[in-house]
């Protein structure tokens, strides 16, 4: 060990305290009186450091610690001084390595109670210290089971109760807090009754009646875990019994964690206490066995796969802005549906949802008058960003000059300083850490340099565009429906160009109550992304979103369409359409197409073969053909074979034919001289639909309106 440090020697003075239950003032304490000693000796401080409320068994989170040490690295002091060994670390590892450390330093660690540490006092030190924190959790765990066994409560208040304050001092006294009383026995009989968590939390919501914790109630604070006893449903204080000690803390003190882990039975504390009793002991072994019963028969839904759809995670709520979800086979808001908190009821059938958004791309954005004005000025902002890059880049590859030619000088040193001995163990140790540095710094710039610059495409005029888009577009909503990969890939790419669509509700004459009824579907995208998708020799052709390499998301668009849904109620004129179509379906040898459909209703009312109906979405002939197919669909009578959009149609389910089969048979037919998609979503009158255009507010203001179209 050192000697003892002579008159003008630097240090450094380091502090702590362990517990929010002490002040500052032990850190200014403890500085006091190292300070005092020091000046005793003639000793200079070089340096203070403290850490306030940070555990001795760790040393996650002690960056006063941390700042110290790296301090000491650069031989700022020779000296540490501390009140005690204990502040440094408490547990006996942690003291020997840092001791340790010092020493091949050069440092000298001293204590105001025994001057400079030897061997004997850190190994002694530092298994009394040990030893200490262990007697410590003892004591805290028999002063915990001492209050159990008192009729007190050990922890946080539970719900249903409120806490006591006593003139005598002793803590852990509760009582029966009335109104949560009440809301906890009705808890328990709605569960009871049927409610699921979810139900019960969205009434209280719904109510307005605050949680455990002050917020909104959620239904994992109702359900509980089975293991630990948490949760309302299953916590025995509400019939009266204190059951302590259900787990236990361990602590990493290396990673700065815990994690609770489950105890024996035989390890707890049940303690009786009939005055906290909110509920009989009927009602609460009637609920638990209703948990045990779930449990041992859970729902096989978690265990299905759920399928991934095209707008997954895409799609908002215009009212709360809460996400919508499949709820019940169709797309509900969240906050309406699960938490009870919106008043937008209104519900999307995924599959109309996904039709009105890819139509909305082709029918109401890919217009040259739309797309035109932005075609230069994509350029130019592509352009400007690879001059900033191409700028960056000339800065990084000088900077790799001069790591460089630093990690050749620090080398050298070491080269020409090379000698034995400790201190040019620890210098060497340094300049090699100060290499790594230096290295580490120098392949980033690296990686840098070597980053391409976005190619600039050749000129396209804004027909090209939109007639590449077209069929871009087509094949991706044909591959939709094809094998999974290529199904994933056409997600993929649609999904880039899609950043939000919004379903607001639209007032109707006559709600629904069964959600269904008109709404506004928002889709907002970038397009930049639609641009660079049209351009043969793009290179962003994986399934990020644009601006993960370069932020050329500069452009965006947006449209609403309004939607409404066609009523699946049967009516005669529906039941007269169906023999229609089934007469069409039972002699065709192909797929029937829509506009096969559309044909016939109009010939079946006596309309002249020579005057073809409105084929338009939302026409009288179209609705009642979507109408009539919809219900026999639903019914699982037909199905749609999907492949050219100019031969896709519906054929019998109970015809023993496969898809493939159906394809052969439609391919051998001529091609009809127009077609209409399956399946046609009814949209509104065109001035319903409006395009905006315009850069990305980030403040959320609105785009400028390019108009009706």
């Amino acid at each position: 060990m050192n000697a003892f440090p002579p008159p003008g020697s630097l240090y450094a003075v380091y502090a702590r305290y362990s517990t929010d239950h002490q002040t500052f003032k032990s850190i200014e304490d403890q500085l006091t009186l190292c300070r005092a000693y020091a000046e005793r000796h003639g000793w200079v401080e070089a340096g203070a450091y403290h850490d306030a409320a940070r555990s001795g068994a760790t040393m996650v989170g002690r960056a006063g610690l941390f700042d110290m040490l790296a301090a000491a690295d650069r031989q700022e002091f020779s000296i540490i001084l501390i009140e005690d060994l204990d502040r440094l670390s408490r547990s006996a590892s942690g003291a020997h390595g840092m001791v340790e450390e010092m020493e091949a330093l050069d440092i000298t660690v001293c204590t105001v109670s025994s001057g400079p540490v030897t061997d004997m006092e850190v190994a002694f030190k530092a298994a009394h210290n040990a030893r200490q924190l262990k007697a410590q959790a003892e004591k805290t765990r028999r002063g915990q089971e001492g209050t159990v066994k008192d009729g007190r409560i050990s922890g946080q208040v539970a719900y249903g109760y409120r806490r006591v304050v006593s003139l005598d001092g002793k803590n852990g006294l509760r009582e029966i807090d009335p109104d949560q009383a009440k809301i906890v026995v009705r808890i328990f009989n709605d569960y009871l009754s049927g409610m699921t968590p979810l139900d019960i939390a969205k009434a209280l919501n719904a109510e307005g009646i605050p949680g455990p914790r002050g917020g909104r109630w959620k239904p994992g604070a109702i359900y509980g875990n089975r293991d630990t006893g948490v949760g309302i449903l299953r916590n025995r204080l509400y019939v009266g019994i204190n059951e302590w000690g259900r787990t236990v803390t361990k602590h990493n003190r290396h990673k700065g964690t815990s994690i609770a882990k489950v105890t024996a039975k035989a390890d707890r504390l049940v303690i009786e206490v009939p005055h906290l009793r909110i509920l009989d002991d009927e009602v609460f072994q009637a609920v638990q066995d209703r948990l045990e019963a779930r449990r041992s028969n859970p729902s096989t839904f978690r265990d299905k796969r759920r399928p991934d759809y095209l707008l997954s995670g895409l799609v908002r709520c215009g009212v709360c802005g809460r996400p919508y979800s499949v709820v019940s086979d169709k797309l509900s808001c969240i906050g309406s549906a699960r938490e009870g908190t919106c008043d937008n009821r209104r519900r999307v059938a995924r599959e109309d949802l996904e039709a009105i958004v890819l139509m909305g791309l082709k029918e109401r954005l890919l217009r040259p008058s739309l797309i035109e004005p932005y075609l230069e000025a994509h350029r130019v902002e592509l352009d400007r960003l690879n001059a900033a890059q191409a700028a960056q880049s000339e800065a990084a590859q000088a900077r790799v000059k001069e790591l460089t030619r630093q990690i050749d000088n620090v080398m050298a040193q070491v080269l020409a300083g090379r000698a034995a001995g400790p201190a040019a163990d620890v210098a060497t140790r340094l300049f090699y850490q100060e290499v790594a540095r230096l290295e580490t710094e120098r392949q980033a710039a690296e990686r840098q340099v070597r980053a391409q610059l976005r190619p600039v495409p050749p000129p396209m005029d804004a027909e090209t565009v939109v007639k590449r888009l077209n069929v871009l577009l087509d094949d991706l909503r044909l591959a939709l429906d094809g094998k999974d990969r290529d199904a994933q890939s056409a997600r993929d790419q649609l999904r880039a160009l899609i950043d939000k669509v919004t379903i607001t509700p639209i007032e109707a004459a006559r709600p629904d109550k069964r959600g269904c009824g008109p709404v506004r579907v928002t889709v907002e995208g970038p397009l930049t992304a639609l641009v660079d998708l049209a351009d043969p020799n793009r290179v962003i052709q994986h399934s990020s979103r644009p601006g993960t390499i370069l932020d050329l998301a500069i452009l965006t668009f947006s449209y609403y369409v309004d939607y409404i849904p066609e009523d699946n109620r049967l009516d005669e004129q529906t039941y007269v359409d169906l023999a229609t179509i089934a007469r069409l379906l039972d002699d065709s040898d192909i797929p029937v197409t829509r506009r096969m459909i559309v044909d016939a209703l109009a010939a079946a009312d006596g309309r002249d073969p020579g005057c073809p109906p409105d084929y338009e979405p939302g026409s009288p002939h179209v609705a009642r053909a979507l109408n009539a197919t919809r219900y026999l669909a639903k019914a699982g009578d037909i199905r749609a074979v999907r492949f050219d959009p100019a031969r896709s149609g519906w054929v019998w389910n109970h015809i023993d034919r496969s898809d493939e089969a159906w394809i052969q048979r439609a391919m051998m037919a001529p091609v009809p001289a127009m077609h209409l998609p399956i399946p046609v979503i009814r949209l509104s009158a065109p001035e319903a639909a409006v395009v905006i255009i315009g850069p990305r507010q980030s403040d959320g203001a609105a785009l400028p309106t390019m108009g009706p179209i």
